[in-house]
């Protein structure tokens, strides 16, 4: 009898946690249930891509694949940041303007290197017992210093660039807050966008996909808005897809569960 992987290469689906892609994997293929699983390095729910599984044993040597690049496809939205860099959060800044093609190449190409960066306000990250997100929705991010940690980003290339209106951002934010499962402030966060977004479904607004390889940790959210602060402009990330992890790339990664059956991984 064939024994079961120790890896598999699983597509985390946007708008899911690593841990409903789990539960997904073990609905999908009964066969995992009972077996240890985690994920080694998490994706954040409006992300998509990549999401490594580790089965049995070698889910005891999760430190290993943590150490390995990743690399990622992100497209950033110009004009507009929110409280967790992503379409997922309140808006904390808009700016109307177009962004410069040199100016953003420049940007891009300063992005390599080793630096630290600040966890996202709405994170996992553990402050003094609790999560970020915990110490941000309370509104006492001013109570904590938020963390940083060391990370390296080893090439950043922009491979395409182009506009979208109003009408269809608005469309994107509602799909987004539409696949998010909880309570990750939906109602309050379409009625801000909304807002503003109303009266400007005619308005275009620059956006710009970058690929990206970086440590383990680099957050893909974080980068876009750190890319808006160097070119004096709100931005934040449009989508993430994880494209690889070490040698695991998407074109291996397990797209559609309905594809896995009982006994089909063994």
């Amino acid at each position: 009898m064939t024994s079961l992987p120790t890896v598999l290469n699983v597509y985390k689906r946007r708008g899911e946690t690593p841990l409903e892609c789990l539960k997904r994997l073990q609905a999908a293929a009964p066969e995992l249930q009972g077996q240890a699983l985690t994920y080694a390095g998490r994706l954040d729910p409006l992300a998509e891509g990549v999401l490594l599984v580790l089965v049995g044993e070698e889910a005891k040597r999760k430190d290993v694949y943590l150490t390995l690049r990743k690399s990622y496809r992100v497209e950033v939205l110009f004009g507009f940041s929110t409280d967790t860099y992503d379409l997922a959060g309140k808006l904390t800044d808009v700016k109307d303007g177009r962004v410069q093609m040199v100016s953003l190449m420049e940007a891009i190409g300063r992005l390599p290197g080793t630096f630290e960066q600040k966890y996202p306000p709405y994170s996992s990250k553990t402050v003094d017992g609790k999560p970020l997100f915990m110490w941000a929705r309370e509104g006492r991010l001013e109570d904590i210093t938020i963390p940083g940690h060391v990370v390296t980003v080893y090439e950043s290339i922009l491979r395409h660039s182009e506009t979208i209106s109003g009408e269809d951002l608005w469309k994107q934010i509602q799909r987004s807050l539409y696949l998010l499962t909880g309570d990750f402030r939906q109602e309050e966060i379409s009625n801000c966008w909304r807002e503003y977004i109303g009266s400007r479904y005619e308005r275009l607004f620059d956006v710009a996909t970058l690929e990206v390889t970086a440590s383990s940790g680099t957050y893909m959210r974080a980068l876009a808005h750190e890319l808006g602060r160097a070119l004096g402009i709100p931005a934040l990330a449009y989508s993430i897809v994880r494209t690889s992890v070490g040698t695991y790339t998407l074109e291996d990664s397990l797209k559609h569960f309905e594809e896995v059956r009982p006994g089909s991984l063994a």
